[in-house]
């Protein structure tokens, strides 16, 4: 495998995102190697939620481009959510579930959850 190059996890060049007048994101560009582990950091308002929101498809950036394991975050959304997890730091929907939906409801997000979620995992909770 030497010398044998990959694609990157992730790939952004020139990513930016315009609300109206304020720039959210300013032409980031970033890669991050497969086994790699990386954090956004910085402070409120710093662009970070805006950059998750445009790599996970909930956004489309004003400009640039944005890869995950090879596909295009807008034009190939579905296939970039089907390789990517994301748990949010804060969502008010936790708060008003108990334990035995939750479960449900986050392996209702991934299309083959059936096959590795069986009714006895149900029965614990």
């Amino acid at each position: 495998m030497t010398g044998m190059q990959t694609e990157p996890a992730v790939e952004v060049s020139n990513l930016t995102k315009c609300y109206g007048e304020l720039l959210a994101v300013d032409h980031m560009n970033l890669k991050v190697n497969k086994g790699e582990i990386f954090g956004l950091l910085g402070p409120n308002g710093a662009g970070k939620t805006t950059t998750i929101r445009m790599l996970t498809g909930l956004t489309n950036p004003t400009s640039g481009d944005a890869r995950i394991a090879g596909r295009d975050c807008v034009r190939e959304r579905l296939a970039v959510k089907q390789r990517i997890g994301l748990v949010a730091e804060e969502s008010n929907l936790y708060g008003e579930m108990s334990a035995h939906p939750t479960p449900k409801t986050f392996f209702g997000f991934c299309p083959h959850a059936d096959s590795f979620v069986s009714e006895p995992f149900y029965e614990l909770l």
